[in-house]
């Protein structure tokens, strides 16, 4: 996860987050988190997750963003508003290692694997 102070920055992750993804440092992969503070009390992040695409949520890099800015010292509440492409997260770090996620659940889509057990 990287912090950004440029909304132009976190506006270009596509370009940079391939790269960085598939680097020989990571043979399996990484998702890639650009966050931005916006203020004491929130941040705006995009992910770049494996297998190579910019998602509009992203609720394991939401928390770890608002974890990561706290402990940097770059948000100063423990209640953090995590803007991502498809709506906010809140994130609320609590007991030092305890992050709990509340935001808006939409059902996506059902499918089965042909051959699957049920």
């Amino acid at each position: 996860m990287r912090s950004s102070s440029s909304i132009g920055s976190i506006g270009s992750t596509w370009r940079y987050a391939p790269a960085v993804q598939n680097d020989a440092l990571f043979p399996e992969g990484v998702n890639v988190g650009v966050a931005q503070v916006l203020d004491g009390q929130g941040l705006r992040l995009v992910v770049w997750e494996r297998p190579g695409i910019l998602t509009k949520a992203c609720g394991t890099g939401a928390c770890v963003a608002a974890y990561a800015e706290l402990k940097r010292g770059l948000v100063t509440s423990t209640r953090i508003a995590v803007h991502l492409p498809a709506g906010l997260l809140k994130i609320e770090n609590a007991d030092g290692d305890v992050a709990v996620m509340t935001g808006p659940v939409a059902f996506c889509c059902l499918g089965f694997i042909q051959g699957g057990k049920r």
